[in-house]
């Protein structure tokens, strides 16, 4: 949550910016269960913090502990939270109440009277708190509205007070009664959106949406702390290549993707990275980090790699080794690897606009004459069909179709090659994700 504390002095500023990344982001009032989120960088630890409940709970105070962790729901087994991690405690009814209640999260137990000690405030309930309640002391920090509360009437089973998509938290508005997600980040989500190609010499970026529904790339931006100039850049839809992408706006579709044409001074040749951000309005939050590639060398230590590493999605002071990269080449994301590490990666013949890391299922041979196996390019951007002929002889043909719904024609251009089994598309001919293609036999 923010700390908006300028009118105050500076050595309080810096200790509540300290533990600013612990968030409450969940209350599951019915299962007396607490989601805390960090959103800060580095990991935090709940050690020696206390929770207060002085408007109606009974006792007024406890203690954080290990005990009450629920591991199944956390990111951790001990008090130590990591970087965009959760953690999820186990409370009790007379403390968690249903009806109204307040929640403060204190980073010393020992001192309640110093404001500065207070991490985090929410308030629930059909009235605003009494004056003696703890909502007086957020409303100063600058983290709660005074005398508001989130409206609990009508929660029904299986829903709970939940931080809303991207806010902070400093605010009734901030939160919603919807569907559980206790044990999992509703606030900053993982966007299941992964750079899967990198074009250096033609400064193109390839992100496949892994996930199973459409994404949007609107308000992302990309970081190339090390060496971009400049060092952030936002995404926007001038940037699509149609022909190399499933579409022309920033909606990606599940499964689908999308090839951007960035500048030679951002995507940097000899070594770079690139961060991919979902939120312009703060890199310096952690959270908004979505995925994250570094190549060349070894990055500085001011880079954007420890931040990705502190999430899980890169090895610290690695990197895609790009010694050796010939004319054509780029790095790609290999088949079915997730990319959080530099070996994930490879240098090979460019498939932007086409998804080498999920390919299309192939069905069992049993089940069909022939199969194509592949769909790659060439050096000289040929698309080369690659497939297994089973128990047919031939002579086989290619076929394709620009929409699934108009019939296939044979494509005349392709050449064949028996001993290799492929077909070869010439690159003039090629209009990726505009033609579909079936090896076909002919029948005399």
């Amino acid at each position: 949550m923010k700390r908006l504390l300028l009118s105050l002095p500076f050595l309080l500023l810096s200790a509540a910016a300290s533990q600013a990344g612990l968030v409450i982001s969940e209350i599951d009032l019915a299962a007396n269960q607490l989601e805390v989120l960090n959103t800060g960088s580095t990991s935090d630890s709940l050690s020696g913090y206390w929770l207060c409940n002085l408007w109606q709970g009974s006792p007024v105070y406890i203690p954080v502990d290990s005990g009450m962790i629920l591991p199944a729901q956390s990111s951790t087994t001990t008090l130590n939270v990591p970087a965009g991690g959760l953690i999820t405690l186990q409370l009790t009814a007379a403390f968690v109440t249903d009806a109204r209640g307040e929640l403060g999260l204190y980073r010393n137990g020992s001192n309640f009277g110093v404001a500065a000690n207070m991490v985090d405030y929410v308030c629930w309930g059909s009235s605003a708190p009494s004056p003696s309640s703890r909502d007086l002391v957020a409303a100063s920090l600058g983290i709660w509205q005074l005398g508001t509360a989130i409206p609990v009437a009508g929660i029904s089973a299986g829903q709970t007070i939940q931080l809303k998509f991207n806010e902070d938290g400093n605010s009734a508005s901030d939160y919603q009664i919807a569907a559980s997600t206790i044990g999992a980040d509703q606030v900053h989500p993982n966007d299941h959106l992964v750079i899967s190609e990198i074009d250096l010499a033609g400064n193109k970026v390839e992100i496949l949406n892994t996930g199973d529904s459409t994404k949007s790339l609107s308000g992302f931006w990309f970081c190339n702390l090390w060496q971009g100039s400049p060092v952030y850049i936002p995404i926007d839809s001038s940037m699509i290549l149609p022909a190399q992408s499933t579409t022309t706006t920033l909606d990606l579709p599940a499964g689908g993707l999308i090839s951007l044409q960035l500048s030679a001074s951002f995507i940097t040749d000899a070594r770079g990275e690139l961060g991919l951000y979902r939120n312009a309005n703060s890199f310096g939050d952690a959270a908004n980090m979505q995925d994250y590639v570094c190549w060349g060398a070894a990055p500085s230590p001011s880079s954007r790699d420890l931040v990705a590493a502190s999430f899980g999605i890169w090895q610290l002071g690695t990197f895609v080794d790009i010694a050796g990269i010939t004319p054509g080449q780029t790095i790609q994301l290999k088949e079915g690897e997730d990319g959080n590490s530099a070996p994930d990666y490879q240098l090979a013949t460019g498939t932007i606009g086409f998804n080498q890391v999920y390919p299309p299922p192939v069905e069992p041979q049993e089940q069909i004459a022939f199969r194509v196996r592949s769909l790659t390019f060439n050096g000289s951007h040929d698309l080369v069909i690659h497939f297994t002929p089973g128990e047919e002889t031939g002579p086989f043909i290619l076929t394709s179709s620009n929409d699934l719904t108009s019939p296939f024609t044979e494509e005349t251009h392709a050449v064949y090659n028996a001993e290799q089994g492929t077909f070869t598309v010439p690159a003039a001919n090629v209009n990726p994700f505009q033609d579909f293609y079936k090896v076909e036999t002919v029948v005399e």
